[in-house]
């Protein structure tokens, strides 16, 4: 089943198509032999290749390795021996960004592959999950180091510090900080991604819709550099928080349209009695042809954020010509344990991507750095 998962991504299969779970999803139990019967021999079942539906033909994933044509594409600076990340990901380098208000301070750890390089790293900006009102979603993503790149893990405002859009000022400060410290940081900032789960998912897509718009500056300075972002990975994020009930089942856990449902708290009132801010804090509402590349995760079974809300983004950013890869998790739920092919197939989105980005883009500043605060100018999208 991983191996389908992994030539599936691989592959390219088209948007929405639905790959094996992996790690952590529940299997069917073997069942017990009566004593003293023998057991059948059972014929191997044929593995079923995944559909190139361009070509209209099947890829056999049998193929010998050594039959395929080696790719003459750079992988991602990996170390020559084994690297055990634990105190890595255990020890990074905490920076405050900034205080947007007096009672918080925005922080970010910093964690950087543990083997030398002789290139700056690209750089991931990691967005937790948790409602927006909690960070207790795990550990940030070992992976994202292990493939060569460095993680910032933000610590942005939750809905108790503040309500909407003070996460997204949040992110689009952190970005325009590495970029301001990237030479001491030893980061590359033309090679900068953004990453999120659930909430963190909701945020990143915001991030990447939001390029260019200024009205979500914030007041945390360097406003010569950038925020955009050149590439974004959305897991299982939320979009329209009014369409989210619709599509779950009558024993969901949760219900979004109370009062004090995690989408009520962050936008600062009920989401039925407040369709405008809503609306503010919807990543559709911005799509436009000049976004980042996408990539989307959803699981099939999910029963916080339906998947139906990756699909309203996907088939957004598809009508507007953005390029966009969408794809369901069979059976997993709102989030899943740890699944490598998925992994690889995130990372290796970020690679392609941000090394596209890194050859377009000239300069990380600002082509307006002259204005004293972003809110002076009228320039949007």
């Amino acid at each position: 089943m991983r191996l389908l998962v992994f030539l599936a991504l691989v592959a390219g299969i088209p948007a929405q198509e639905i790959v094996p779970p992996g790690e952590g999803q529940e299997t069917q139990q073997p069942r017990k032999r009566r004593r003293g019967r023998p057991p059948r021999a059972h014929p191997p079942k044929p593995l079923r290749a995944p559909l190139n539906q361009e070509r209209g033909e099947r890829k056999d994933p049998r193929k010998p390795r050594g039959s395929r044509k080696p790719s003459s594409r750079p992988s991602a600076a990996r170390p020559s021996v084994p690297v055990n990340l634990t105190d890595t990901m255990n020890s990074p380098q905490t920076f405050v960004v900034g205080t947007p208000q007096e009672d918080f301070s925005l922080e970010l750890d910093l964690f950087v592959p543990p083997w030398p390089n002789s290139e700056p790293w690209p750089v991931i900006l990691w967005l937790h999950g948790g409602a927006w009102r909690s960070r207790a979603q795990g550990p940030p993503p070992s992976y994202v180091v292990q493939h060569g790149y460095a993680l910032a893990a933000l610590r942005y405002r939750l809905s108790q510090d503040a309500v909407f859009p003070a996460q997204l000022e949040d992110c689009k400060a952190a970005v325009r900080w590495l970029r301001a410290h990237a030479d001491e940081l030893g980061i590359d900032a033309q090679r900068l991604g953004v990453l999120g789960t659930s909430a963190g998912g909701h945020l990143a897509a915001l991030m990447g819709t939001t390029n260019g718009h200024k009205e979500f500056a914030g007041t945390l300075g360097n406003f010569e550099y950038s925020s955009d972002v050149g590439a974004v990975c959305d897991l299982f994020g939320p979009t329209n928080f009014l369409d989210m009930d619709s599509h779950l089942p009558d024993d969901a856990p949760i219900t979004h349209d109370e009062w004090d449902s995690p989408e009520s708290l962050l936008i600062g009132g009920p989401i039925q009695d407040h369709p405008d801010l809503v609306g503010l804090a919807n990543p559709v509402n911005y799509v436009t042809s000049d976004d980042p590349p996408f990539l989307i995760l959803h699981g099939e079974n999910d029963r916080v954020v339906p998947v139906q809300q990756s699909e309203i983004l996907f088939e957004a950013l598809r009508a507007a010509g953005v390029p966009a890869n969408f794809f369901v998790v069979q059976g997993a739920s709102h989030g899943w344990k740890k699944i490598p092919p998925l992994e690889s197939a995130i990372m290796r989105f970020f690679e392609e991507q941000l090394r596209r980005h890194k050859r377009e883009t000239q300069n990380v500043r600002n082509p307006d750095d002259t204005a004293a605060h972003p809110e002076d100018s009228s320039e949007s999208r």
